[in-house]
């Protein structure tokens, strides 16, 4: 009974190499972490739809209506009414969408 407990030198090697594997498949398995904001998304206030379109469509009311399915003053009626519901606050690293945004994807 006296030697049940105990471990021999090979006995605590394969010990240390089964732990040393085990952290080895478990770095290969990890993700690669994600950037928090996508190279993309920094581009949107400069290349987005809403910067770059609405304005544009904004100055041809037709345009507007047909893009949107309602008038510019509807649009912005819509958009007082629902404003305080959807404002989101900036985090530290990354700036909130628009509420005009926010509406001008659920509207499209």
């Amino acid at each position: 009974m006296e030697g049940e407990y105990s471990t021999t030198s090979s006995d605590g090697e394969e010990e240390i190499e089964a732990v040393a594997a085990f952290v080895i498949l478990d770095e290969e398995n990890r993700r690669k972490r994600r950037t928090w904001v996508h190279e993309i998304n920094t581009k949107r206030e400069k290349l987005g739809e809403y910067h770059k379109l609405v304005p544009e469509l904004r100055k041809d009311p037709k345009r507007f209506h047909m893009y949107f399915r309602m008038s510019i003053e509807k649009f912005d009626y819509l958009h007082e009414l629902i404003e305080d519901h959807l404002q989101k606050e900036n985090a530290q690293l990354r700036k909130a969408i628009s509420t005009a945004e926010r509406l001008t994807v659920c509207v499209r």
